[in-house]
């Protein structure tokens, strides 16, 4: 249940304040990596810019080292994921003499692949792409979840720039994680008519551009909050406007099977329910729980790379349109 309709808007307020506070905390933490992350996606997507050096619109060839090796890592990846039609198979632990466990894993195995491969349209396609960014960025993550508006289980593909954490705590401590989310209008009233969001004054969607079927910017925050005042925080889902820090979302982020009590009665741990997948390529040298992959690591060799075709290239051109002095007896 939506608990933010319960809740007074003073409260509402803080809690808002403090979601938006902690995205900015998490979002520089990471600022190095975003950086980096950002030149090797741009090498690998190609992306050139007009030089003005030597000259203006000068060579400025991009050789696709770090594509053709995203490319090679994915081509041989998903084979080994997506064996035909048998994508999960089950484990049997401890003694099974009349085989009666292996029968039931098999039974689960093939249910969960029909549901990954027929019922949740996107997994096939997101795997695809997933592959790709791991390769390229050195993360990504799958949220999984239970959408009751389609009946359905959702597996979406939630790349690591949109995923926001701290990047100096390791990632089975983190406290908080911001996914960075864009619904349109429709989507945004379709939320608050099915009473999964409380009603909020959109406006015009965010960007420059001002577009009226434009996306808006969300932050829906995992995390701990102390909404009982017991002096212990409780994990929850917050989910804000990020241009107003308005809240239109609080929904607990455990069930019963996660909390502990301790010999007096009181709550001593709640388990959060994890909903994020986290896929890795390496492990980040620096100890950053962002990892690393091949845009950075091969970043060096490709600049080098294209150095020396550019530099080839714009020596040709000044070889074959050279110029001089023409006399007048001539």
């Amino acid at each position: 249940s939506n608990i933010a309709a319960d809740l007074p808007k003073d409260v509402l307020n803080k809690i808002g304040m403090e979601v938006t506070r902690g995205y900015d905390i998490d979002k520089t933490s990471r600022s190095d990596w975003e950086a980096k992350t950002k030149i090797a996606m741009d090498l690998a997507m190609q992306v050139t810019e007009e030089k003005t050096w030597p000259w203006p619109k000068a060579a400025n060839v991009k050789y696709p080292l770090i594509t053709t090796a995203a490319i090679q890592f994915s081509a041989r990846a998903y084979p080994a994921i997506v064996k035909g039609e048998d994508v999960v198979k089950g484990m049997v632990t401890g003694p099974d003499p009349e085989g009666t466990k292996k029968q039931r894993a098999e039974r689960i195995g093939h249910h969960m692949s029909y549901q990954l491969l027929n019922e949740m349209e996107e997994w096939d396609e997101e795997t695809d792409r997933l592959l790709m960014q791991i390769a390229i960025v050195g993360c990504a993550f799958r949220k999984s979840y239970f959408d009751k508006s389609m009946g359905r289980n959702c597996s979406d593909l939630v790349s690591a720039q949109n995923l926001v954490y701290n990047h100096a705590v390791p990632w089975n401590k983190l406290r908080r994680k911001t996914h960075e989310i864009f619904p349109f209008k429709n989507e945004v009233i379709e939320k608050v008519r099915g009473g999964l969001w409380v009603e909020i004054e959109l406006g015009l969607p965010d960007g420059e551009d001002n577009d009226e079927d434009g996306s808006f910017d969300f932050l829906e925050q995992h995390c701990w909050y102390d909404l009982d005042e017991d002096g212990y925080k409780e994990p929850y889902i917050v989910t804000v406007r990020k241009e107003t820090s308005e809240v239109v979302r609080i929904v607990a982020r455990y069930d019963e099977d996660g909390i502990f009590l301790n010999e007096k009665g009181e709550i001593g741990k709640i388990k959060p329910v994890e909903y994020f997948t986290k896929y890795a390529f390496m492990p980040n040298p620096d100890g950053g729980s962002y990892d690393v992959g091949l845009g950075i690591l091969l970043n060096p060799i490709n600049e080098t790379i294209n150095s020396i075709l550019n530099q080839m290239l714009d020596a040709g051109t000044r070889m074959n349109t050279g110029g001089g002095f023409i006399g007048n007896g001539l």
